[in-house]
């Protein structure tokens, strides 16, 4: 094959959805350890931080929970159900997504929490960035929830 040639792969007849679905996440290596779930791993680095209130780790745990309740179902009630390929693939990436949403409020916690500065002009940011955590649990369980009702 000559260099610089690039196939053209046309998509089956029927499988032009394939081209609309949004683009997946991937987690980053920091999720990967020490399970092989990125959603456990967020949740273990969660839980390790001191700085999170006892809400936030109340939040974790219905997190968690959640994820494990929507994988159940999928595998039960969706997977092999007969439904409509793209229906079934656009179900199948809400964990991830509730999980990257989630991940990145924790990121920005953290930014918080390591940022320089005077405790008096830290603080307002840290307590912004602990509720926005909390809002992203919050409304991570509430979409995984939701999924299920569908």
């Amino acid at each position: 094959m000559e260099e610089g040639v690039i196939l053209s792969l046309s998509m089956p007849e029927g499988w032009e959805w394939l081209d609309e679905m949004p683009d997946e996440w991937h987690p980053p290596e920091e999720l990967k350890e020490p399970s092989n779930a990125a959603e456990i791993n967020l949740a273990i680095q969660i839980l390790s931080c001191d700085s999170v209130s006892l809400e936030i780790r109340a939040l974790v745990g219905r997190f968690v929970t959640e994820q494990s309740q929507f994988t159940s179902w999928f595998l039960r009630e969706v997977k092999g159900s007969g439904r409509d390929l793209s229906e079934v693939a656009l179900i199948s990436r809400s964990p991830l997504k509730q999980t990257r949403l989630v991940f990145e409020a924790w990121k920005r916690f953290q930014e918080c929490l390591n940022a320089a500065g005077r405790d008096e002009d830290l603080f307002p940011k840290i307590s912004a960035s602990k509720n926005n955590l909390a809002g992203a649990l919050t409304d991570a369980v509430d979409a995984l929830v939701a999924a299920r009702r569908k």
